[in-house]
């Protein structure tokens, strides 16, 4: 958190947005920590988008919350069964070694199922099977 006090990012993007409506210092400090706060978490989720490579706990919690509770709104017990299944997969991605040519299998199923790791982690198993049943 900042006190208070803009990111020279936030600073920028208020002004070209509002202009003189909004002076200087004119937000409180709980509105300045909190657009810092979102603005830090779209990065994490824009990064961890974009990679093939497995995010962090950390950075994934947003998209695994995100995800579980757009599917099972309301649903409060299979919003935790899936959030529990979306970082087991996280956690099986990140512990598989996918370099040289299996990297190229870890991108196809990054780019096919996004944020959904336990849909990557199905994708990288099942392929990973077929390439050892055809002798590779």
């Amino acid at each position: 958190m900042n006190n208070g006090t803009f990111t020279p990012k936030i600073q920028e993007n208020v002004s070209k947005a509002w202009g003189p409506l909004l002076p200087p210092g004119s937000w409180s400090s709980e509105w300045s920590d909190a657009l810092n706060s979102a603005i830090e978490n779209k990065e994490k989720t824009a990064a961890a988008q974009s990679s093939s490579e497995p995010p962090s706990d950390e950075d994934a919690t947003p998209l695994i919350r995100a995800r579980c509770a757009s599917k099972w709104s309301g649903d409060y017990s299979m919003q935790k069964y899936c959030q529990d299944k979306q970082f087991e997969a996280l956690r099986k991605l990140r512990s598989r070694r996918m370099q040289g040519a299996l990297a190229e299998i870890r991108t196809s199923c990054a780019e096919k199922w996004g944020d959904d790791y336990s849909m990557r982690d199905y994708c990288e198993e099942k392929q990973l099977k077929a390439l050892r049943e055809l002798g590779y």
